[in-house]
């Protein structure tokens, strides 16, 4: 595990540089897209298609008069005398129309442009120049105007100039056209300004948003009108537009709407223009830094997607990515008619989702080689196969070959598992640097949390002991540790191979009553039994003795009944402390009262009294009969112990704050008490305090604590010199 740290740190390292480059180099692609315009005819496809979807409705103050084919049929070949255009002005002056806008050229002087200049009088005229390039001198174009009087008696003049986009599409118009000095306002937007006088001045450039394919507009044939076919009203307060739309004209050009039904003629681009004009719906283009940010967003977006999220969900958030953008730049055209150019946004994404993807491939590639480099070299391993079936891409042989090799990995893993979770003993697997890599049950129920992955120090100090698991693991071998529930747990340490230690906690609680208990009966037997035996053979070589029988007889007795008790006091503290406890309910009342009854001749003999208080009946659960003999043992010492005449004092009552829950009987004499050195060794083994008053074993106390203790109750002694002693003997209750 510590091994594969530096791994995974240089790998990240990697792969963020990785991902940065990805992301840079997309980025400079995206930008030298949208700064030089190279997708300008991906976005111009995309923008038909989106135009097509929802075109406006043609303005209704606009009307055609066509010089169509039926006009060419009854009036004679093209061109015309301006008489013809004369007349017609003169039958749409009695309409009385806002404007007449023709896009016919007159460039050439002519016999009747008096009579057509007089006709414009009468009705507002516009009239259409061209800008002819190059032009005299150097000069890059010039303006060609209609004659005089033409010019004179026009309503406004204005340039009529196309510009084809790179797929030789018509779709922009430039309202404003020349160069410094000889700026040339376009005539739809006179024809504009002169409807809309008060309206503001619309940009230079627009994207013109067609109203629909040829015959979109309401069109009149021009020989109609001058055979007064046509009603004044169609005129009436409209702007008037006059242009060829006959077969053979020449005046076409290629838009988005001409498909199907041809060029669309050029007084229907001017009619679309001035519509779009009339009715505020002009579209207008982002900037180039506006597609910029729209791409690098989207770029940066999905990078940040493919390095967080899995290859399912990227994949995903690219798609809803692409999407977004033909939605966001559709929602600008439809709401607010700005045309936000999407192919490098598009192209951005495009780019940037398959050559990550190669460059995740390509690592994949060789981090599934090299790890199974490093897993053939393992001994463990070395019945994995060394090469995948036939076929297949490497990638697919690659992940064969792993797929082997964690099948073999997950036996071995869960075999070590199942072989760490049948011991017994509390085992942790700890890694070079005291982390816990594996644990089993007894373990867990030991530390009572998960461990996994966890430092050992913060183990360590999560185990309920006596004191603390100070310091490494390392210098821990043979450590015991006494647990608070009374178990005695021992270290052992084993290093492994790879790295690292294999701790286990072993119970050797029993191991360590049995020393106890075998260090007891050695003193037993070498001291305490030896000692009164010895003084029976000293008294029976003694010839001073032996002149008294009967004192004889009565010192052996005594001796005799010294060496039983020892034995007795023995054999029921070694019981009490490996032999079963049962759990019973039984009075805990009736024992102390039966106890009473049992030392009444001692305490009767010495002129004792005793006063009792506590309930009649006191259920308890434990062992009735251990119990039974600590509360004799414990009222026996208060009778041995009290000086003729006095009192002891026994109360029986339920345990309060951190003794709830269980039956506490305090038993108060009125001995000598006891100093603090004698306190804390009271419960401990052959301990005798007051040799001169007493001649027991020093077992007796040692007996309450062991029962009380695997009772889960408790004793404790309250004492001082001259003060008597209170001892507390707790049982939980039933």
């Amino acid at each position: 595990m510590p091994r594969s740290r530096p791994v995974a740190a240089g790998e990240r390292w990697r792969l963020g540089r990785e991902w940065l480059l990805v992301g840079l180099l997309t980025s400079l692609a995206v930008a030298a897209c949208a700064l030089t315009g190279a997708l300008g005819r991906a976005d111009n496809l995309i923008y038909d298609r989106l135009a097509l979807l929802n075109p406006p409705p043609p303005a209704k103050e606009l009307v055609i008069v066509a010089i169509d084919d039926r006009s060419l049929a009854e009036l004679g070949r093209w061109p015309w005398g301006r008489a013809v255009h004369a007349r017609l002005l003169d039958q749409l002056a009695q309409a009385k129309p806002k404007a007449v806008v023709y896009d016919i050229l007159f460039l050439e002087p002519s016999a009747d442009d008096h009579a057509l200049a007089q006709s414009m009088r009468g009705v507002r005229t516009l009239l259409p120049l061209t800008m002819q390039a190059p032009g005299p001198n150097g000069a890059p174009f010039t303006l060609v105007r209609p004659p005089e009087p033409l010019a004179g008696a026009a309503a406004g003049l204005g340039q009529v100039n196309v510009r084809y986009d790179p797929d030789g599409m018509l779709r922009r118009v430039h309202l404003r056209d020349g160069g410094a000095g000889a700026w040339t306002d376009h005539l739809a937007l006179k024809a504009f300004r002169l409807a809309r006088p008060k309206a503001a001045r619309p940009p230079d450039e627009l994207i013109v948003p067609f109203a629909g394919p040829p015959g979109a507009f309401p069109t009149v044939s021009f020989a109609q009108v001058l055979a007064g076919e046509v009603p004044v009203e169609v005129f009436r307060d409209r702007l008037v537009l006059v242009g060829a739309t006959g077969a053979g004209m020449g005046d076409r050009f290629p838009t988005p709407v001409g498909g199907r039904g041809g060029d669309l003629s050029g007084v229907e681009f001017q009619a679309n223009v001035l519509s779009s004009l009339l009715q505020g719906r002009e579209v207008r283009p982002a900037g180039p830094l506006w597609s910029l940010g729209l791409g690098l967003g989207a770029v940066w977006l999905l990078m940040t997607a493919m390095l967080t999220l899995s290859p399912r969900r990227a994949m995903v958030v690219g798609l809803a990515l692409g999407v977004g953008v033909l939605g966001l730049s559709a929602g600008l055209l439809a709401g607010l008619r700005i045309w936000l150019m999407p192919a490098p946004a598009l192209l951005g994404l495009l780019v940037a989702y398959p050559l990550w993807g190669w460059r995740r491939l390509a690592a994949a590639s060789a981090f599934l080689a090299a790890e199974i480099d490093r897993l053939a070299a393992d001994p463990a391993m070395a019945d994995l196969p060394k090469a995948p079936p036939a076929g297949g891409d490497l990638v697919g042989r690659q992940a064969w070959l792993l797929d082997r090799a964690i099948v073999r990995m997950s036996a071995l893993r869960r075999f070590t598992a199942e072989a760490l979770a049948a011991l017994p003993d509390a085992t942790l697997v700890l890694g070079v640097g005291d982390q816990v890599e594996m644990a089993n049950d007894a373990a867990r129920a030991l530390f009572d949390e998960a461990l996994a992955d966890k430092a050992w120090a913060e183990v360590a100090g999560r185990l309920a002991s006596a004191e603390p698991l100070d310091g490494p693991p390392a210098a821990l071998e043979g450590h015991q540790v006494r647990l608070a529930d009374g178990r005695t747990l021992q270290v052992g340490l084993a290093a492994r191979q790879a790295g690292g230690l294999i701790l286990r906690l072993a119970d050797v609680t029993a191991l360590e009553a049995a020393h106890r208990q075998r260090e007891q009966a050695l003193q037993l037997l070498t001291h305490d039994m030896r000692s009164p035996q010895s003084s029976i053979l000293a008294l029976l070589d003694n010839p001073d003795a032996a002149a008294d029988p009967q004192g004889l007889a009565h010192r052996i007795a005594g001796y005799a009944r010294k060496t039983l008790a020892l034995a007795d006091g023995f054999v029921q503290l070694a019981r009490a402390e490996s032999g079963p406890v049962r759990a019973e309910t039984f009075d805990f009342a009736d024992i102390v009262a039966q106890a009473a009854d049992d030392l009444w001749p001692q305490w009767q003999a010495k002129g004792l009294k005793l006063e009792a208080q506590g309930p009649n009946e006191a259920l308890a659960r434990g062992d009735a009969s251990l119990t039974a003999r600590a509360v004799g043992n414990l009222l026996g010492n208060a009778v041995k112990f009290s000086p003729a005449g006095g009192t002891i004092r026994c109360t029986l009552a339920k345990g309060r704050g951190g003794r709830a829950g269980q039956w506490v009987l305090r038993i108060a004499d009125e001995g000598p008490g006891l100093d603090k050195a004698a306190l804390a060794g009271l419960f401990q083994p052959f301990q005798r305090f007051d040799a001169g008053r007493s001649d027991g074993a020093g077992l007796g106390l040692s007996f309450v604590r062991v029962v009380a203790e695997r009772q889960s109750g408790f004793v404790a002694c309250d004492s001082a010199p001259g003060r008597g002693a209170i001892f507390s003997l707790g049982v939980p209750q039933a």
